[in-house]
């Protein structure tokens, strides 16, 4: 087969969500959108979106994001399609085995003229293959192919799920939840719209490595990739755009589900409404799942960071938020619960605005553990920060906030979840042996101006649950520079200076090196060859300490002249020697004689004649 363009794509994901739709991505046009419902006995309808018109009764396969798929036997389209020298098809397919598999193929007049497999597009007639060498195994994809012929006179008809004829590949066992057909090329951005419903929809990431936005019907940025970039690894959603009739409720994201109101068994089941144009998309940085410890030593943080991004007006929706640990690795251990951790200002996340809330078992039969009623973005910013984190369902966190490098104080915030106020603290100061005790019904309180100091904290609340823990303030970290007032060098030499050799200061101060003229060098040694006036400057979380200093350059030779002559009144024995310095520099003159033995050694410092 001559004169074929093609094009094909690839996206995949851990699985996800979906919903119900008009015109995909808002794309109007299609020769046929054809999507999986599920039966009862493990049947599914592969029928027309537009329900006018059913397809065909399949077996059910499994399920893609609270969606169902089918696992579709031959289907011939030829009776529906018409010529397809123009064509785009989308499809959506779940594996179900390693093996490949043949998904659609084109044929003109009997004869088998291109295949798609589960790795490869095939042109039959040429006998020309290209593989599918970057979808991952058993992971549900979006595949995209397009063709332009230039031959006129050439038709194709389409038959989802072949048989496989001459090549040594399987028929079909996969489920295939969604089959697009366009009879034209459609362009990159109807594309991209398609496959952001498509990725939204069925929880497959549209990209795990390179920054890619999601966009709406109306090519709307929804997902801003630059702005979230930290933020790369399995984007995933729950929302709604009428224009595509999406209306994903509940999504699963590895060990996390959101869904919007309580979760169902599938995205129809969910009763919840979310307003059109609203979307909460997650996603994490790709820390590991390894515990760090928190300043507190009852409680550890899992390493990972998840943002939640919020559009439209899902700050109205109260969502859900599931956990399976099986899926995370790391387990509480004893006396220990799972706590979602809510940082409302992204930029700046602290204690005293943190939410945490206790996951709570379900009566499911997947027992997954749930937070429920959380809303997002209450203050309007447009995303928040959570974390998982372990701890005793009494959780009491503290941050330590040092003073200025000039005074031995810190300021202690405490924040108080899982009890119930009144609160009774008490701080004891242990190298001073003072006490202080409070009584309060909130959660959070701030204690200023600490001294230097091991402490103890004491805490119990109305239903006698206690907290005991201790911490300490460190003692004022100055910054301290012992460095010399003058460097003096040759004219061919270079200066080098390591600050870390003059500088003392604990963690990684800024450094700043002024030179003559002015200019800045940041955060590293100094090379430096001009004379003149210099200045260290050294910044630490507010504190400032500077070192000024003078860097002179020495001409090559420091003697301008030597003379030796005998002294007649010696007889030529001894010799006098005139020294004339033109720099104030050490210079060590040591006279020897004729076979090498020292006669006087002199050290002369000054800046004028010496005889000697």
């Amino acid at each position: 087969m001559k004169s074929i363009f093609i094009w094909f794509a690839l996206l995949w994901g851990t699985l996800s969500l979906l919903a119900q739709q008009v015109a995909p991505g808002g794309v109007e046009g299609s020769l046929y959108w054809l999507h999986s419902s599920k039966l009862p006995d493990r049947q599914s309808i592969f029928q027309s979106s537009s329900k006018s018109q059913i397809i065909e009764i399949f077996p059910a396969g499994r399920d893609l994001n609270y969606h169902s798929s089918s696992v579709v036997s031959t289907l011939n389209l030829s009776n529906h399609l018409s010529t397809l020298r123009q064509t785009t098809i989308i499809a959506v397919v779940h594996p179900a085995t390693e093996q490949e598999e043949a998904i659609w193929e084109f044929h003109s007049d009997g004869q088998k003229m291109m295949l798609m497999t589960s790795h490869r597009i095939a042109d039959l007639g040429q006998y020309e293959f290209i593989n599918l060498i970057n979808r991952p195994k058993n992971k549900p994809y979006i595949s995209h192919y397009f063709h332009h012929l230039e031959d006129q006179t050439l038709k194709f008809d389409c038959t989802l799920a072949p048989e496989p004829g001459v090549i040594p590949i399987e028929k079909m066992h996969s489920g295939m939840s969604e089959f697009i057909v366009f009879d034209r090329v459609i362009s990159q951005a109807e594309k991209a719209a398609i496959e952001c419903y498509l990725s939204i929809k069925y929880g497959i990431p549209l990209s795990q490595h390179n920054a890619t936005d999601y966009i709406d019907a109306n090519h709307q940025v929804i997902w801003d990739a630059t702005k979230n970039r930290r933020f790369n690894r399995e984007v995933v959603a729950i929302g709604r755009d009428d224009q595509s009739s999406l209306h994903q409720k509940q999504t699963m994201s590895e060990a996390l589900i959101i869904s919007s109101g309580p979760m169902a068994k599938s995205n129809v089941e969910n009763k919840s409404e979310i307003p059109d144009g609203s979307y909460l998309f997650w996603s994490h940085d790709g820390g590991e799942k390894v515990w760090n410890q928190k300043n507190e030593e009852s409680i550890k943080e899992l390493s990972r960071t998840w943002i939640a991004v919020v559009k439209g007006s899902m700050q109205t929706v109260p969502t859900n938020v599931y956990l399976r640990e099986e899926n995370l690795v790391v387990v509480p251990g004893p006396g220990k619960i799972w706590w979602l951790d809510i940082y409302p200002h992204p930029d700046n996340p602290s204690l005293s605005s943190k939410t945490s809330v206790p996951f709570q078992w379900t009566d499911s039969e997947d027992q997954d553990l749930v937070v429920e009623d959380i809303r997002w973005d209450l203050d309007g910013s447009g995303s928040d920060l959570f974390k998982l984190s372990v701890g005793p369902p009494f959780k009491v966190d503290m941050e330590i906030t040092e003073s200025s490098c000039l005074e031995d104080q810190a300021d202690l915030t405490v924040g108080i979840f899982g009890g119930y106020p009144p609160y009774q603290m008490q701080i004891s100061h242990l190298e001073s042996k003072k006490i202080m005790a409070l009584d309060t019904d909130s959660a959070y309180q701030k204690f200023d101006r600490l001294a230097a100091g091991h402490y103890l904290i004491n805490i119990s609340d109305k239903n006698n649950q206690t907290f005991s823990g201790q911490f300490k303030v460190n003692h004022s970290d100055g910054i301290e520079i012992e460095m010399p007032d003058l460097f003096v060098i040759d004219k061919n030499e270079e200066l080098v200076l390591d600050p870390n050799n003059f500088v003392s200061v604990s963690k990684d101060p800024q450094i700043t090196w002024i030179l003559p003229d002015g200019e800045k060098v940041l955060n590293q040694a100094l090379q430096a060859k001009k004379a003149g006036p210099y200045k260290l400057v050294v910044e630490k979380e507010g504190c400032i300490n500077s070192k000024s200093f003078t860097l002179e350059v020495q001409p090559i030779a420091n003697l301008q002249e030597v003379l030796l002559y005998p002294n007649p009144i010696t007889s030529g024995v001894h010799f006098n020697v005139f020294v004339r310095l033109q720099q104030v520099a050490p210079v060590g003159i040591e006279i020897l004689d004729v076979k090498g033995g020292s006669i006087s050694d002199h050290y002369l410092t000054g800046k004028q004649e010496y005889r000697l």
